[in-house]
């Protein structure tokens, strides 16, 4: 700690000085050229005008997103978990889904919202109308993902909330191909300023084609995720290479 102040503090100091010799290297030539200096002068206050500006204009719009985002979330949470899921239908027929029907009913096996994107695939979605403190947990999402794609066999299989993922949720989301789609990703589609569920640019993809690989740099950072007897080795491609088996087996 102590050396990282010593070093902020020598940062400081030789900005302080590179910025005094930069003065005084303007102020020298100002004094040798009176008329250039008044042109490149209000050249310079031109542009430090219009910076300012743009920058004003973007922190104003910045903050009217912002804000019209919030009370779009606040009026989110105030539904029952009903008009939720007819909210999430509402906005998937908006841009673009066809076939979008709401289950409505328990024993739905996850699936509350169910349709087909513009390009063709099967969207399964899930509603977690929840309060900003009470957090999706791993739990969640496994129930989901049991059912998700094996069941209700989706393309593209999302948890979507009004709040936000526990750390453990979205590993077990990047692992099994579940796109989540928190408070602010929710309220920035709703409000048209993000993408939807099913877009490209949302992570995690669920088709089996797309979904996480092991690669040579993240097999160690999931090694973890394995069995101890499987460390160090190759990342099983299957689940039935994980239960151990005899030599007469295959």
């Amino acid at each position: 700690m102590a050396r990282k102040a010593r070093n902020r503090r020598r940062g400081r100091v030789l900005l302080l000085v590179l910025t005094a010799l930069a003065l005084r290297a303007v102020g020298l030539w100002v004094a040798g050229h009176p008329a250039t200096s008044a042109v490149a002068g209000s050249l310079l206050a031109c542009t430090v005008l219009s910076g300012l500006l743009v920058r004003w204009k973007l922190r104003r719009r910045t903050r009217h997103r912002q804000l019209m985002q919030a009370a779009e979330a606040g009026r989110y949470r105030t539904m029952d978990p009903a008009e939720f899921e007819n909210a999430l239908a509402f906005l998937c027929v908006r841009d673009g889904c066809r076939a979008v029907y709401v289950t409505g009913r328990s024993g739905d096996l996850g699936a509350d919202v169910i349709g087909y994107s513009p390009d063709g695939a099967k969207v399964v979605l899930q509603a977690k109308r929840y309060a900003t403190t009470n957090k999706v947990t791993s739990p969640d999402l496994q129930r989901f993902g049991g059912t998700c794609f094996t069941v209700h066999r989706a393309d593209i299989a999302a948890v979507v909330t009004t709040s936000t993922f526990t750390k453990a949720a979205r590993d077990y989301a990047l692992l099994a191909g579940i796109r989540l789609v928190d408070a602010t990703a929710f309220t920035a589609w709703a409000t048209r300023t993000g993408p939807p569920p099913w877009h490209r640019a949302t992570r995690a993809r669920c088709r089996t084609s797309e979904r996480p690989r092991f690669t040579p740099r993240n097999v160690g950072r999931r090694a973890r995720h394995l069995p101890p007897a499987h460390r160090g080795r190759r990342p099983p491609r299957r689940l039935s290479q994980l239960t151990p088996r005899g030599p007469g087996e295959r």
